[in-house]
């Protein structure tokens, strides 16, 4: 099947096996639609920047979608695939008002998709509800002994889970920096949601996460090795705003690189000792500052 990548540089190409999560999926009984537009390489966070033109949000027209989540939002298909390594699952689920899940980092097997970062590249479902995510997370996830970052670990019970008491569990904050500059919109919604986790939960607690350093020194490099080889020969087949972003991502030195991969892979999502020592830890945390940008505003 065509798989482009929402770009000139692939409009031709097709490869001679799926990834690993279609053949999960083909296995797992589920009937393929076919491939949706996306930002270019997923190097942007709008789906304005494409080969085969701007997407849309189907809640209002004039506003951008993220990606895929689009699809579903419109019940064009039942769940979309999304590849998180800034963002691009969650963001997308936000803006477009679905659930987007981006699994724990090796879960998922990234074999076989075009990587935007691959040491920070997180493949997940977006669906209209949590249990959706929950089948398709258990179609996909799964050891994969020839994708060298795959987590060979015991899978959970997604679906069972979801009906399992939340008691026991203990909520982290982190107001630093994620509630910085909201939207009054977003911020009463947020704080609604913050409520019903108080009277679900074990408790709720103010936390503080640790820093993450520079994350762009790991996938900046990353990215430009990866499109190197067709940027040299076709730089003109990428959009503009791609090819800016492509010749910049190569200023990032050596020893900056392996000084953030030595430093270990930045994790938002790591616990701090207060909500670690609290057992069954999560975090609660606006996913945007405010609503979705309107079309034509942003790259």
């Amino acid at each position: 099947m065509l798989t482009t990548a929402a770009s000139g540089v692939f409009k031709d190409r097709v490869p001679t096996e799926d990834a690993e999560v279609v053949t999960r999926l083909t296995r797992a009984g589920a009937v393929l639609l076919g491939k949706l537009n996306l930002h270019e390489f997923a190097l942007g966070g709008t789906s304005s920047v494409t080969y085969y033109g701007a997407v849309r949000n189907p809640w209002a027209t004039d506003r951008v979608p993220g990606g895929s989540a689009a699809a579903v939002a419109a019940d064009m298909c039942f769940a979309a695939l999304g590849t998180d390594t800034y963002g691009s699952i969650r963001i997308p689920g936000s803006q477009c008002g679905i659930v987007g899940l981006k699994p724990t980092y090796g879960r998922v097997s990234n074999r076989g998709v075009i990587p935007m970062a691959w040491t920070l590249d997180h493949v997940g479902p977006m669906c209209k509800s949590v249990r959706d995510a929950a089948l398709v997370l258990a179609a996909i996830a799964g050891y994969d002994s020839l994708d060298p970052a795959s987590l060979d670990a015991p899978l959970s019970d997604y679906a069972r889970a979801i009906g399992t008491s939340a008691r026991k569990l203990h909520v982290g904050i982190a107001r630093k920096p994620f509630f910085d500059n909201l939207d009054p919109e977003v911020a009463g919604a947020v704080e609604t949601a913050i409520g019903v986790l108080r009277r679900l939960t074990a408790r709720v607690i103010e936390v503080e996460t640790p820093a993450t350093g520079n994350v762009a020194d790991i996938g900046n490099p990353e990215i430009y090795a990866y499109h190197l080889p067709w940027f040299t020969k076709s730089a003109d087949a990428y959009q503009p705003p791609t090819r800016t972003l492509i010749q910049g991502a190569g200023n990032v030195t050596a020893a900056a690189y392996v000084q953030a991969r030595a430093s270990g892979r930045p994790a938002p999502s790591r616990n701090p000792a207060r909500l670690r020592h609290c057992g069954r830890g999560r975090y609660a945390n606006p996913t945007r500052r405010g609503a979705a940008d309107r079309a034509g505003t942003a790259a």
